[in-house]
This record gives structure tokens, sequence and C-alpha cells, in this order.
């Protein structure tokens, strides 16, 4: 029986762009062991990461979940999207209201040091960068970070989702 290309076509791409949605999502999740489970935490809703003596707690929207990790594991793990600003915190930079040279401030209104060591990489990052530029204010910050609202400039709640990042 003689195959419809077009068809072929059709039905291929779709089953392709099915698989990289896929993979998309579970880039977006950060999977943990905890308390005997694995749990799948959306990273739109963690606000940072904090080391806490040998454990790993997550700040979220809602709630705090501590676990056994490194941050330095996490850190190679969650690049791009997060950036060590200490040698104790992963901060989302999704999630960044203002900074300076010494703290940066959360949407949620954490204040967080940063190393004076961390500081020139962190204001180099690609998402800082483009958050000054791509995003009026932090209201837009306010509506994705902790939850799955999205931006009306952007496709999703992280396609280079950073804040509007005030410098002060």
């Amino acid at each position: 029986k003689p195959i419809d290309e077009q068809r072929f076509a059709q039905v291929f791409r779709r089953a392709a762009e099915q698989i990289i949605s896929e993979a998309e999502q579970q880039k977006k999740t950060l999977v943990i062991q905890y308390a005997n489970t694995s749990k799948a935490i959306p990273l739109d809703h963690i606000y940072y990461l904090e080391s806490q003596s040998h454990k790993v707690v997550i700040h979220m929207n809602e709630e705090e979940l501590e676990y056994y990790a490194k941050l330095g594991d996490l850190e190679e793990e969650l690049q791009g999207q997060f950036f060590r600003i200490h040698k104790g915190y992963l901060v989302n930079l999704a999630c960044i209201d203002e900074y300076n040279k010494t703290e940066v401030t959360l949407v949620n209104g954490d204040k967080l040091l940063i190393s004076k060591y961390k500081y020139p990489d962190f204001v180099k990052c690609p998402l800082v960068i483009r958050a000054t530029t791509n995003f009026p204010s932090a209201k837009a910050a306010r509506m994705r970070c902790g939850s799955e609202a999205v931006h009306p400039s952007t496709e999703s709640p992280h396609a280079c989702a950073a804040p509007g990042i005030r410098v002060w």
C-alpha cells in the first residue's frame, strides 16, 4: 500500500513534538529523594535552595523541604536557571526582585547575602543581563515565580524568565 508522504510527515512531526515536550517537562522539575519516595518539584515553585548542616532546604512558595544532598551537585544540575550567590545559597534567577553588591532580594521578600567573590560572575550571568531589558517590573516575576502563571511576553514560565531586576 503506498504511503501518503504528507500524512506521514504530519504524524512524524507530532510524535517528535510530543517527545520534545516531555523532555522539556522533565527539565523543568527537580526530582529529589524525600521521605523514602521520589518527589518531583517544579522549578518555578522554588525560590532558592539553602545548605544547612549536610542538608539542603528547598524554599518554596508554600513550604520548605529538607533532605540530604550537596548544594554543589544541585548547582551543576540546575545550571542556567539557578545561580550560586554564596556558599550556602543557590537562587532561582527568575525570583530575584532586586540586588546590590551585598544582598539579593527575592520577590517573596526574602533577603540573601551575596558573596563578594560571586558578585562579579552573578552580574555577568545571561539571565541577569537579559532581565534588566526583558521585564519592566518585578510584578511580572511575582506572577510567575511560585506559580504557573506566564508573563505575556514569554512562551513558558522560564523561557529566560528572569524578572525586571532592579539594582540599587
